[in-house]
């Protein structure tokens, strides 16, 4: 989708910090950052709120639908070398989140945005669509 001939190999992170302000009901936050290697390196710093309902599946398992905002600013590889990126997102994830003991669970589950705006090199630029698969360890107190 970027136009470029080789696929980018990369990872990233995000620590998120989320409360629940009533039974069931989350809001919080993301920060985190992505790096990547095509055709040289590119990266990505940023995070934004995120809110969501827990629906509890038993006593160690639930489903935590979260809708979520995002902006990242960085850069990204364009055919001439990388140029800097700024974009505002918005997503949905869908974890079944599994309670492993004490306080800590594993969550696994797709992951879809779509971009409210996104500007490349200074310009706009055209929108994109990301799905994918997120899995995280989740510890409360």
């Amino acid at each position: 989708n970027s136009g470029l001939q080789e696929r980018p190999l990369g990872m990233g992170g995000r620590l998120a910090l989320d409360s629940f302000v009533i039974d069931g009901l989350s809001v919080g936050g993301s920060f985190g950052f992505e790096y990547a290697t095509a055709n040289g390196s590119f990266y990505n710093v940023g995070g934004g709120p995120r809110a969501g309902y827990a629906l509890r599946l038993g006593d160690k398992l639930a489903l935590w639908p979260m809708a979520m905002l995002t902006y990242d600013a960085g850069t990204v590889p364009v055919p001439t070398g990388t140029a800097s990126l700024q974009d505002l997102r918005v997503g949905g994830y869908l974890p079944l989140v599994l309670t492993l003991g004490g306080q800590v669970a594993f969550e696994l589950g797709p992951v879809a945005s779509t971009d409210v705006w996104r500007s490349v090199g200074g310009q706009d630029a055209a929108r994109m669509d990301l799905i994918g698969l997120r899995t995280g360890i989740v510890g409360w107190f």
